[in-house]
């Protein structure tokens, strides 16, 4: 049964700021959701984006002696939030805010500005391929939407697509990432100094949607891949409010023997739909979920309900945390400028399996196009 939703607006301002930001939304499924998580290389801490007391802070949680500690990132302007938090080479983290890329040392709990953003243009989420040992951001700009890190930006080539939200890379260097609310894999090529992105679809999983009412679909939020499966986090696209976790099969890839396009078009549904039916839901979680896989493959960490929880090959458990006395202060090396504010719909009753139901359908609609074939 679908969930009752709630009139449209009859206010033109208001009208106007939630068309803008459903667009923003379209953009960046994941940046409607605030959070983001890493483990630190030898995989014995979690370090968290997240807030205190209304105040953005970061989580340092201890996996070895089950304890958690917050460091306060008060230091920084409140319109320029830490977005993203990701590994680097050695025991620095690099965080990314709207102008800015950082880095970000456990041992003195400094925050140091190394990059700004691109012309005309701001950063979105950031991680690490430990392949390439190279940091990659998402933004907006002079030849964006992708970028390499390395002592400077440099521009990825992305043909037919102007955005990509909640970048992440697994062990093997497989580029994993949200498109229009569906998961996608790749990988990111050089060829004589030029880099691009070469990738396509691994799932179908946004629900999409268009009505006189508040918007009302779901996509890839968050995303955590390990050795057999990929955990991901659907959204809320345009606005917060509703969200659910699954664990989607990650085997290991089948050779396309296909030679035409109605070929390849049936090799691609076929395999959706196999997906698909083994795809397991893990219920809902209606805020962001953090999610992040320890650089082993064998963890995962994420939160629900203000509990932390950690996924160890297959098997959940919650994480019982002995909060440490002090608070950290993080130290600033420079400061940002201030950014505009963006509008963020509010939330509104809904039920969540109104989301969860496009599973169902992506199903039924693929077993309907192969069995026609």
């Amino acid at each position: 049964m679908k969930a009752k939703r709630r009139p449209a607006e009859r206010n033109p301002a208001r009208t106007r700021i939630r068309l803008i930001a459903v667009l923003i939304a379209l953009q960046s499924a994941a940046d409607c959701v605030a959070g983001d998580a890493v483990f630190t290389n030898d995989g014995q801490h979690v370090y968290a984006i997240g807030y205190a007391d209304n105040k953005q802070v970061l989580r340092e949680i201890n996996l070895t002696e089950q304890t958690s500690r917050t460091i306060s990132l008060s230091q920084l302007p409140p319109q320029q939030p830490v977005l993203g938090i990701t590994r680097s080479d050695g025991d620095k983290l690099f965080c990314v805010t709207e102008k800015n890329i950082w880095t970000f040392d456990p041992a003195n709990n400094r925050l140091t500005k190394v990059c700004g953003a691109p012309k005309d243009g701001r950063y979105w989420r950031i991680a690490y391929d430990p392949q390439s040992h190279t940091v990659v951001v998402t933004g907006s700009g002079e030849k964006g939407p992708l970028f390499l890190y390395k002592n400077g930006l440099i521009s990825v080539y992305l043909r037919r697509y102007d955005s990509i939200s909640s970048p992440v890379f697994a062990a093997d260097g497989t580029f994993f990432y949200s498109q229009v609310g569906d998961l996608w894999s790749g990988k990111i090529e050089s060829n004589e100094g030029t880099y691009s992105l070469t990738a396509d679809r691994y799932l179908p999983l946004a629900y999409l949607e268009t009505a006189n009412t508040t918007p009302a679909g779901m996509g890839v939020s968050d995303i955590a891949p390990v050795k057999d499966s990929i955990y991901v986090q659907l959204f809320r696209m345009g606005g917060s409010g509703w969200g659910a976790m699954f664990q989607v099969p990650r085997p290991p890839p089948k050779e396309q023997k296909a030679s035409g396009m109605g070929q390849i078009a049936e090799f691609e549904l076929t395999r959706w739909k196999e997906l698909l039916e083994a795809l397991k839901p893990l219920g809902e979680n209606d805020r962001s979920a953090s999610l992040c896989a320890s650089p082993d493959e064998t963890r995962v960490y994420y939160t629900k309900d203000d509990k932390d929880y950690l996924i160890t090959n297959g098997q959940i458990a919650e994480l019982h945390l002995t909060k440490a006395a002090a608070t950290a202060n993080a130290q600033v090396s420079s400061t940002e400028p201030a950014a505009i504010a963006t509008d963020v719909t509010p939330p509104s009753d809904t039920d969540i399996q109104y989301g969860i139901d496009v599973v169902q359908k992506q199903i039924a609609a693929m077993s309907l196009a192969i069995s026609i074939r």
